[in-house]
């Protein structure tokens, strides 16, 4: 069946390393739990403040959290035990709903600026070095390779070139209120396949 970690917050994201759970939610920030006895699930850090977390990705010894009305912030979870807080980088937008990173940059996903590109190389000094304005309120952004794929609370879908950080450039676009009698569901969600994305609402 499904075991419940913690049935006093509302979790938004869950990753699931190894045998730890990481956790973000509006209401309890980070925390982190312990899997190696799912018989006997314990948490291993207390709640660490994010007003309101969104999302979660977790890069080497580093978790990167989108707030919703503060940009990212960012914590060493190399120990679990002693979560560090690391830095913050603020989007200046009214909305930032999704961080993914890659390499060297952050890609993140805000309303109305659209994807803003940050270098998270050199922490707690985030640098953004580029934005992409053709799509806004990105719920979430996926990235592989040259690309990043994006999806909107308005409906659309594209796929934008990264190669060059600062400047990056739409390759395809999609918008499902373009067409009257399109039926498909509006996208929130990207998962990436071989050749294929896929979209769900």
């Amino acid at each position: 069946g499904l075991e419940i970690i913690d049935n006093a917050t509302m979790t938004l994201e869950m990753l699931v390393i190894e045998n730890i759970a990481y956790t973000v939610s509006h209401t309890a920030g980070l925390r982190c739990y312990d899997l190696s006895d799912i018989s006997s699930i314990s948490p291993l850090s207390n709640g660490l403040s994010i007003e309101n977390a969104e999302t979660i990705v977790k890069d080497g010894d580093l978790v990167y959290i989108s707030d919703l009305f503060h940009g990212i912030t960012v914590f060493d979870v190399k120990d679990p035990r002693g979560i560090k807080p690391v830095g913050k980088y603020s989007t200046a937008s009214t909305h930032t709903y999704d961080v993914e990173v890659s390499g060297k940059y952050a890609y993140i996903g805000t309303e109305p600026e659209g994807l803003q590109i940050v270098d998270i190389s050199s922490p707690p000094n985030f640098v953004k070095e580029g934005q992409y304005d053709g799509l806004t309120g990105i719920e979430e952004a996926v990235v592989s390779g040259d690309f990043a794929y994006l999806v909107a609370d308005t409906g659309g879908f594209e796929i934008v070139d990264i190669s060059v950080p600062q400047s990056p450039e739409p390759v395809y676009k999609y918008n499902k209120h373009s067409s009257p009698t399109d039926t498909t569901v509006q996208p929130y969600r990207i998962s990436l396949y071989g050749n294929h994305a896929f979209l769900s609402g």
